[in-house]
């Protein structure tokens, strides 16, 4: 069909003759943005919660540096008594719910408890072993370890199970608590 236009005619418009087709987003292109959506939202929330596990893993560490220079500091500012010096020392209690105390000597009453987070576990200590707990011991006087086997420096390793990464803290034979 052939149209004139005169002067100051518009011509006319031409429709589309499947108008279902005529706007919005085909089926494909809505999966495919989907798709794409999902996969940038599960990479998100992996990286989220890496990032939330080495901060509580961070938050672990200190907690445990902070316990151990607590028994170390209650021992060097103990007080005598009739049987001799009071002692303060660190028991790590391996097991599912990794709890670290400490404890006095005589008498092993708990003066204080660490219940680490659950997406934190003590995976490896090396100090010396009682029962199915580990002890580490303070000298009132000096602050440092009592010495026994295995020989100091004494490591705790913490591990995110969220992220697998890992810190230690070592223990020196001057009682000094360095983590890595």
């Amino acid at each position: 069909m052939l149209y004139m236009i005169m002067e100051g005619e518009k011509p006319p418009k031409v429709q589309n003759r499947n108008p279902v087709y005529s706007e919005g987003f085909t089926l494909v292109e809505f999966l495919l943005a989907l798709a794409i959506t999902i996969i940038l939202i599960s990479l998100i929330f992996v990286a989220f919660s890496r990032f939330f596990g080495e901060r509580q893993l961070d938050r672990s560490t200190q907690e445990v540096i902070e316990l151990i220079n607590e028994a170390r500091s209650l021992t060097l500012s103990s007080r005598e008594y009739s049987g001799g010096p009071a002692q303060y020392y660190l028991r790590l209690a391996i097991d599912p719910l990794n709890i670290i105390y400490i404890l006095t000597s005589p008498g092993d009453a708990i003066v204080k408890t660490l219940r680490l987070d659950s997406s934190v576990k003590i995976t490896n200590v090396t100090a010396p072993p009682v029962w199915f707990f580990y002890d580490i011991k303070f000298e009132r006087i000096t602050g440092e370890i009592v010495v026994s086997s295995p020989l100091p420096p004494y490591t705790i390793t913490l591990q995110s199970t969220r992220s697998g990464a890992q810190r230690v803290i070592r223990i020196l034979k001057t009682g000094v608590v360095e983590a890595q």
